[in-house]
């Protein structure tokens, strides 16, 4: 822990999935003030959207808070049920991440012919139920894949070197937030 008068965040990378819908993840390290001294915990935000009538994007869709052991299962779990086989011309997943976040989210991967793959993001509240899926063919729903595993990485990455270098990293992070 080191001396800081309040908190702050550190973005540290984003990968945005989009077709009709949106599904971003925003990869963060947030600085924790605690007695007069801070610690760092990552934070990372799955936002998922819907399509506005009129084009764009809903103002507000489904957010997640998840971890970096979270993504990466997620990454993790869209790999293997793109290799899972066809039983009736679907396929089933096992996977369906619930988030510690408040109310109870979810995260469920589909599948339907020829060969569409879904990311679906259930926020499961009786009030107000709501499913936003974003639809992709085989090689984007692996790219993307491959990016929400990356960001894991560098989150992961930033919090070790965090840790280690606090002082010059946070430096140089704001250098280069004042510079944008």
């Amino acid at each position: 822990m080191c001396k800081v008068e309040g908190g702050k965040d550190y973005n540290i990378g984003n990968v945005a999935f989009t077709s009709t819908t949106l599904i971003n993840i925003n990869g963060t390290i947030e600085q924790i003030p605690n007695n007069g001294l801070f610690y760092f915990k990552e934070a990372i935000h799955l936002n998922a959207k819907g399509s506005a009538q009129g084009g764009g994007y809903e103002k507000d869709g489904i957010r997640m808070l998840l971890n970096i052991n979270e993504l990466k299962a997620l990454s993790y779990a869209m790999k293997e049920f793109v290799r899972i086989p066809l039983v009736g011309n679907t396929k089933q997943s096992n996977f369906e991440k619930i988030s510690k976040s408040g109310t109870m989210k979810k995260i469920y991967l589909g599948f339907t012919m020829p060969s569409n793959y879904y990311i679906n993001v259930r926020l499961l509240d009786k009030n107000n139920p709501k499913t936003i899926a974003i639809k992709s063919n085989k090689y984007e729903f692996l790219a993307y894949a491959d990016s929400i595993f990356q960001l894991a990485q560098e989150v992961e990455k930033f919090m070790f070197a965090f840790e280690r270098k606090k002082d010059k990293i946070i430096k140089q992070l704001e250098a280069n937030s004042g510079n944008q």
